[in-house]
């Protein structure tokens, strides 16, 4: 028997879904059932649809078609860029890494930034772009306006190692560049904070595949066209009047790279927040899992920066080696409780083997036991 080709209705599908998008509670849903009924080759993404309506019904419509609504909830888009992979600065003052610390150069991961594998989203994004903060800031814009957002009030969040340990003028030309990107993206595509979203289409070659290697060389291509040089203070200037704006910058720092001149550095390159990895409050655990820095010093840190004026976040890390649940929750209550720590935020990163560490190693010789495999052994 033959087969028949039904075509797909483009045009029907369109008129049915702005019919019907206004009273929906499931977009997807909607989606889907109007890729059904019009065969339609695939689930229809944003980008397809902004790029099949007119100027006003994008202005209408906008709004419904934004995807994970609860990222800019807040009003504030978060922009995680990556550094490029180097050495902590301890590495080689006390002979290596943090015991259970992943990645960093040709580790077991490759050359990924220290303490992350290379597989988490934003280490994806700067591997993409060759760690350049320039064609990631681009590629996370062009991801949030894809999405159907419109990320006016930016935060932004430098990751990949100890920032601040890094030369100053990679830490200028790496900021530079953040507030670079945020101006040209909004000189080039919105005018009166509107979204010229033919400009935008046209530029990013959209609807399109992200898995097509071609058209990823000729948008990296063009914007790097555009990155140009630059000056810190002129860029940080010109974002105060950008239309994509960046209200906050974070950066994540040891306690022993957090003191005075390292602060005074943040300061000048913006940022607004500093997150420490304190990890513990035992300097015990702390010199067995080379840490390289002691208690003494995460309070000294975290002094001249609160004096300084930074917003701060800690992590910590329960399930460290010579730790216990006991000595966790301690910790966690001193951290409030003790008017030399008392932080604005609280990241808490449970303590895992990961390929490649010394805390690999002395998990399969049975030197070191995860207390919550023990506490599930004993139930």
């Amino acid at each position: 028997m033959k087969q028949v080709q039904i075509q797909a209705d483009w045009e029907g599908a369109l008129e049915y879904f702005l019919v019907h998008l206004p009273s929906s509670k499931n977009i997807q849903g909607l989606k889907s059932e109007m890729a059904r009924i019009f065969h339609l080759p695939k689930l229809p993404s944003t980008i397809d649809l902004l790029s099949r309506l007119d100027h006003e019904q994008r202005k209408l419509f906008l709004s419904y078609l934004q995807h994970k609504p609860t990222r800019t909830i807040s009003g504030v888009a978060p922009l995680a860029v990556m550094t490029k992979p180097i050495d902590c600065p301890h590495v080689h003052r006390v002979g290596g890494p943090c015991s259970y610390c992943p990645g960093g150069p040709k580790s077991f991961f490759g050359d990924v930034p220290q303490s992350y594998t290379g597989n988490e989203p934003a280490s994806m994004r700067g591997k993409r772009a060759d760690y350049d903060p320039y064609l990631q800031a681009f590629n996370r814009l062009e991801q949030y306006v894809a999405m159907g957002y419109t990320p006016q009030k930016i935060e932004v969040i430098i990751m990949g190692g100890t920032f601040p340990a890094s030369s100053r003028v990679y830490q200028d030309e790496f900021v530079m560049y953040l507030f670079k990107a945020l101006n040209d993206f909004s000189s080039l595509f919105f005018s009166e904070a509107s979204l010229d979203v033919e400009k935008f289409l046209k530029f990013f070659e959209l609807p399109g595949s992200v898995h097509d290697k071609e058209r990823i060389l000729k948008i990296k291509e063009k914007v790097l066209l555009l990155k140009g040089r630059s000056d810190l203070e002129e860029e940080q200037k010109k974002n105060e009047t950008s239309f994509l704006r960046c209200v906050a910058l974070c950066i994540e720092t040891r306690p022993d790279v957090g003191f005075l001149a390292s602060g005074n550095q943040m300061l000048r390159l913006g940022c607004t927040r500093v997150e420490l990895g304190l990890q513990s409050l035992d300097n015990v655990v702390l010199k067995k899992i080379r840490r390289g820095h002691t208690v003494e010093d995460s309070i000294a840190s975290l002094r001249v920066l609160k004096d300084l004026g930074f917003k701060i976040g800690v992590h910590m890390m329960p399930g460290l080696p010579l730790s216990s649940q006991e000595k966790d929750i301690s910790f966690l209550k001193q951290l409030f409780s003790d008017a030399s720590f008392r932080p604005d935020m609280l990241k808490i990163y449970p303590c895992l083997v990961m390929p490649g560490t010394e805390l690999e190693q002395w998990y399969r010789e049975v030197l070191f036991f995860l207390y919550v495999l023990k506490m599930l052994l004993r139930s």
